[in-house]
């Protein structure tokens, strides 16, 4: 057992900045994750792209590139918090880390609060 848990403060640190990161670098628009999780005020954002000459949007391949890098990041972030071992707080300090360097990089906090949760069920 680990008395001093704040000693890994740095590791998890750099850990979930790296992660969001790498989630941002890989989704590229935080407007595709903004409409990925339901926020409306993103999609009038959106170029509109024609398929067939009809006016509608299409934002499938952006989802399927979302949904692919939540799930990235779901399996990375359960294996560092089997590898290192993480208590409660050692979770909650990873997740905070990750939603605040998310907010740094122009995620909305709702988007950020909804990805949070999803990774909260994926990875617990």
């Amino acid at each position: 057992m680990k008395l001093f848990f704040w000693k890994d403060n740095y590791r998890i640190d750099s850990f979930a900045k790296q992660l969001a990161d790498d989630f941002c670098n890989q989704v590229l628009q935080p407007d595709a994750a903004r409409v990925y999780f339901g926020s409306g005020e993103a999609i009038a954002s959106l170029p509109a792209t024609k398929n067939n000459n009809s006016g509608k949007r299409s934002t499938p391949n952006k989802q399927v590139g979302v949904e692919r890098c939540v799930n990235e990041v779901a399996l990375k972030l359960a294996q560092f918090k089997v590898q290192e071992k993480l208590g409660i707080y050692g979770k909650a300090r990873v997740h905070m880390s990750f939603m605040e360097r998310l907010n740094e990089l122009g995620f909305g906090e709702e988007t950020v609060q909804r990805l949070n949760r999803t990774l909260l069920l994926k990875a617990p």
